[in-house]
């Protein structure tokens, strides 16, 4: 499962030379995918494509290049533009990915559309100046990358619940040291023993639930009840290990995200079986915002921060 922030890279076909820079220098500490590059389908308009593609992306970098020479009516002025679908894609990406995930670097000599006055534009003359634009890019992405937005899929709102509704519930029913509050077993929090390891298959195309029920069994974990602080809930534990050294492992795979992957099936009109690059890309999208999200959220808790640990494996052990 890839976990480098995939971006796309947007331009007409005469800026195509920039658009290539942009992924070589780019595409160094990031997977890129230039609109060149076999990424329209066949019996399908661009405009579809491009939408229905954009999920499987982090970040867009568009090139508005000296496309067009075009004279303003109002006073017979002229000026190079970048193509007017250029826009139409990059406010399309704007809008899915968000601003802040949406980059637009325009040739200096080019009138840009009235839309885009007062939002800042990375500018670049040649080949060379445009690698610039790049190390802003990069910058961006840097600062972008430790944080979390809502977005069109769910996997942020649902790292949020499950941070609140599953990791919470545990700190909280420890730290209130309630006797018995799993299945009959006593924790002492003062020894500081307790390990909570969340863990999710490496392949968005097998079943989770029967997948965490043989991981359970590999691993010789069994399935206990766990009282919450507010509610009961089940979850994997590791009995041999707890009774030979206290230490008690707590698993979980978070089933929450095949909500996720209907929803991606839902966005994509899935009306078939079988197994289709772009969904699964995009459900990857939502495993590794998920997994980022929860670290995220993670780190700022000085209890959990201690004793979670977030682990892709495996799929097929």
């Amino acid at each position: 499962m890839n976990v480098k922030p995939r971006i796309f890279i947007g331009s007409s076909a005469e800026s195509k030379e920039f658009a290539e820079v942009v992924s070589r220098y780019l595409g160094r500490k990031y997977e890129c995918v230039v609109w060149s590059n076999c990424f329209f389908d066949l019996n399908a308009t661009t405009y579809e494509t491009l939408a229905r593609k954009a999920i499987i992306f982090d970040y867009a970098v568009y090139i508005g290049g000296k496309d067009d020479f075009v004279i303003r009516k109002q006073d017979g002025s002229t000026k190079y533009a970048p193509r007017d679908n250029v826009y139409l894609e990059f406010g399309l990406y704007a809008g899915i990915l968000s601003p802040a995930r949406s980059f637009f670097l325009v040739h200096k000599e080019c009138r840009i559309a009235t839309d885009l006055l007062g939002v800042t534009v990375a500018l670049f003359h040649d080949k060379k100046s445009i690698q610039a634009c790049c190390k802003q890019v990069d910058r961006s992405i840097e600062r972008e990358c430790r944080k979390n937005r809502i977005q069109l899929l769910p996997s942020t709102s649902l790292a949020m619940g499950y941070y609140t509704n599953f990791l919470c519930q545990i700190k909280n029913a420890v730290l209130d040291r309630k006797d018995n509050f799993i299945d009959g077993w006593s924790y002492d929090e003062k020894k500081k023993n307790l390990r909570i390891e969340v863990v999710l298959p490496d392949d968005v195309y097998v079943d989770w639930q029967s997948w965490a029920d043989r991981y359970a069994k590999h691993n010789g974990l069994c399935r206990v009840s766990f009282n919450g602080s507010t509610r009961t809930m089940g979850i994997l534990m590791d009995k041999d290990t707890f009774d030979a050294t206290g230490v008690l492992r707590v698993m979980d795979v978070p089933q929450t995200l095949r909500a996720s992957f209907a929803a991606v099936d839902l966005v994509l009109g899935q009306d078939y079986l079988g197994e289709d690059e772009v969904a699964q890309l995009a459900k990857e999208n939502e495993v590794r915002n998920f997994c980022a999200t929860l670290k995220n959220l993670i780190k700022k808790d000085a209890y959990l921060s201690e004793i979670v640990e977030i682990s892709m494996v495996n799929a097929h052990f």
